[in-house]
This record gives C-alpha cells, sequence and structure tokens, in this order.
C-alpha cells in the first residue's frame, strides 16, 4: 500500500461528510426513543386530560417514537449502502483485469464472471458450487 492510499483509508475514506450524516441519523433515532419515553412518561404521569386519554395519548406517542426511529435507522443504512455501493464499484472497477481489444489475430477473451475467479477455498465458492 502506496503513502497516498494510507493517507486516503486513515483520513476516513471517501465521502467524510456522508459518512457523520449517517452517524447523525443513528444518533437522531436514539434521541427519538428517549424523547418517546420521555414523552409516554410525562403523558401517563402530567397530562391534563382524563386517564383513558392519557393512555391513548401516550399510546400514540409510542407509536410515534418507534417509526421515527426505524426512520432514522434505516436512513442512516440506506447513506452506508450508497458509500459502500460505490467503494464496491471502484474496487470491482481496480481489480477487473483489462484485456485489449480482440482482432483477426486474436479471438476474444471468454468471458469471465464471479464464479470463475473465486478460488476452492473461499466458503462461498464451496456453497456455490454445492461442495
Amino acid at each position: 500500500m502506496n503513502v497516498a492510499q494510507r493517507v486516503h483509508l486513515t483520513s476516513g475514506g471517501r465521502y467524510p461528510v456522508l459518512r457523520m450524516i449517517a452517524i447523525l441519523y443513528l444518533l437522531l433515532g436514539v434521541v427519538s426513543v428517549i424523547a418517546g419515553i420521555v414523552g409516554i412518561l410525562w403523558i401517563l404521569a402530567r397530562a391534563p386530560y382524563p386517564a383513558m386519554d392519557r393512555v391513548i395519548l401516550a399510546a400514540g406517542a409510542g407509536v410515534v417514537a418507534f417509526f421515527s426511529c426505524v426512520l432514522m435507522l434505516s436512513a442512516a443504512e440506506i447513506v452506508k449502502l450508497f458509500v459502500d455501493l460505490e467503494h464496491n464499484t471502484r474496487l470491482a472497477a481496480m481489480t477487473r483485469p483489462m484485456y485489449p481489444a480482440a482482432s483477426a489475430e486474436t479471438p476474444a477473451p471468454a468471458h469471465t464472471n464471479r464464479i470463475s475467479v473465486l478460488e476452492e477455498e473461499t466458503a462461498e465458492a464451496a456453497l456455490i458450487r454445492g461442495h
């Protein structure tokens, strides 16, 4: 690994702002759960409504907190998915063997795919080949 690659990896890789946004979404998911619990407790203990209305409002606050947490966590995962997709696409493009264009003297190379380049000892190759 050369110096430029090492600096790139230690600096947070590509798209550090997107990674920060994913972390913020994770934190917002935790905050929404905590706010939901505090809201439920306040509604049950101090809300100026009759008891049955407080239970219904507390249930509604719990549902809102749950769905807001799920939405925040899924947004964080989507951001991480796109960052990983870019990283894997870049690695695949860099490691893809380059073949010269086929001419009359040299035939086109055989089509290679992911299964053909798997080594025998990998677990994935064993699963795909049925061993």
